[in-house]
């Protein structure tokens, strides 16, 4: 990566936000309302929500990964959590376990 940080404004906001919708990215960015020397961006999630803050010299592509990355954490967490759930369901009921299959 350089050293130079291009300066966040909302015309490189919307050409970055282009670049990622042309990667099939879900992800977007803003313009970041916390104190900051300009040289930092928002990346949002699908709902517009905060996700973290990210350098300003970091490509579409790398910002893209990132995303694609945190998807497949928040996945997989939601699955580790929905068997655990069910794990101590089946312990609280007396139930055997389901083998390879999962519950509804």
């Amino acid at each position: 990566m350089s050293d130079f940080y291009p300066l966040v404004d909302q015309d490189f906001v919307d050409r970055f936000n282009t670049a990622l919708t042309a990667l099939g990215s879900s992800a977007s960015i803003a313009v970041t309302t916390l104190p900051t020397d300009g040289t930092v961006f928002e990346l949002l999630g699908d709902e517009s929500d905060f996700l973290i803050l990210v350098p300003s010299n970091a490509t579409p592509e790398i910002v893209s990964l990132t995303y694609r990355l945190y998807e497949i954490g928040v996945r997989q967490g939601r699955c580790a959590g929905e068997a655990l759930a069910w794990s101590k369901l089946r312990s609280l009921i007396g139930a055997a376990e389901c083998g390879p299959q999962s519950p509804p």
